[in-house]
């Protein structure tokens, strides 16, 4: 299995309640670019991560599957400063994933994923003072929940999840980078072709 993500964030504050000031301290030109995804093996081929993923396959059966994955990110921060972060992180670990089937229509999926690796901090300035870089231990959780409803030709549901990246690169830094995602989605079936329906169903199938 292979996922990809991207994202880009402008513009970030300090809590004027986490520091004790009447006004929040604003960054409106600081920019967190994050490109990357991950290699993952499923090892119990009735479990279907397509089904929850990209809602491609119905899953009639509960199954669970151990998942061991490698993740690998680069990311990119800016602010006005003369300077940019660039940080490559790397890390593998073990996942779990299971499928529970609830009266063959309603699927309830949840799975959770800890990784350790590297991480190496790279700060490039656009004047005469020199690259720095720091490297250290890093640190990814993933945690996943999928709610979903699938008929012969509707289907729909939503999947909250939440990963975590901490990086550890210095005595003096430690970055904590939390995501939280909700995705609704709903969709129709059609019905294929009757020469397609023809051709497939002349296909013999191994269960």
């Amino acid at each position: 299995m292979q996922q990809l993500q991207y994202s880009r964030i402008k513009g970030f504050y300090v809590d004027r309640g986490d520091i004790g000031l009447d006004s929040n301290i604003l960054f409106p030109n600081l920019q967190v670019s994050k490109a990357g995804g991950s290699t993952s093996y499923i090892f119990n081929k009735a479990f279907s991560f397509r089904s929850i993923l990209l809602q491609s396959e119905w899953q009639l059966k509960s199954a669970g599957s151990f998942v061991p994955s490698i993740s690998y990110y680069y990311t990119q921060i800016k602010n006005t400063d003369p300077s940019k972060d660039h940080i490559i992180d790397v890390a593998a670990g073990p996942a779990y994933y299971y499928n529970l089937v609830l009266h063959k229509n309603f699927l309830v999926s949840a799975g959770a994923y800890g990784g350790v690796g590297y991480n190496i901090t790279t700060t490039r300035y656009n004047d005469s003072r020199t690259m720095e870089r720091v490297k250290g231990l890093s640190l990814q959780s993933q945690l996943r929940l999928s709610l979903g409803f699938n008929s012969e030709h509707f289907y729909t549901g939503t999947t909250v999840s939440h990963n975590s990246f901490y990086y550890h690169t210095d005595p003096k830094i430690h970055v904590s980078d939390q995501q939280q995602f909700v995705e609704f989605y709903f969709g129709y079936r059609f019905k294929a072709p009757e020469k397609l329906r023809k051709k497939v169903d002349n296909v013999p199938f191994k269960m």
